[in-house]
């Protein structure tokens, strides 16, 4: 298990700082040079999120959990969690609008992202157990 939590938290530092790059890519093409504070700011940022997405994950582990039950509560630390993180950064203006829309994209983003592992997971199973009955006759 600690193996596991290791191997997730550098895996989330890991994509944290692969998205910053790409946004960091971006501003070198349109020519904006922010200041190295601003940069290392939002690459912090970057990361905790990503590690927390990493660590989070371990509540679809708990088998005592309905499916349902573990996306509530990971859903509801994520929003914290990411808000948490992206107004201290300045993600997002502490303005009703904008936090209106950030909080609908997020949702938006976070029902896509958990459709796409749905979809996997249930054909993961389905060739498994095609597999299976394959196997057995």
């Amino acid at each position: 298990m600690a193996k596991e939590i290791i191997y997730r938290f550098f895996a989330g530092i890991g994509a944290g700082g692969i998205v910053t790059f790409v946004f960091l890519t971006y501003l070198m093409i349109i020519d904006l040079n922010p200041p190295v504070a601003e940069i290392w700011r939002n690459m912090l940022g970057g990361m905790l999120v990503g590690v927390y997405f990493s660590l989070s994950s371990f509540v679809f582990d708990f088998e005592k959990w309905s499916t349902l039950k573990a996306t509530i509560v990971h859903y509801a630390t994520s929003i914290i969690v990411y808000f948490s993180i992206a107004l201290i950064v300045s993600w997002v203006p502490l303005r009703p609008l904008p936090l209106l829309l950030a909080v609908a994209l997020f949702t938006l983003f976070y029902a896509l992202h958990w459709m796409g592992f749905y979809v996997y997971y249930r054909r993961l199973a389905k060739n498994f157990n095609e597999s299976l009955n394959r196997d057995s006759l």
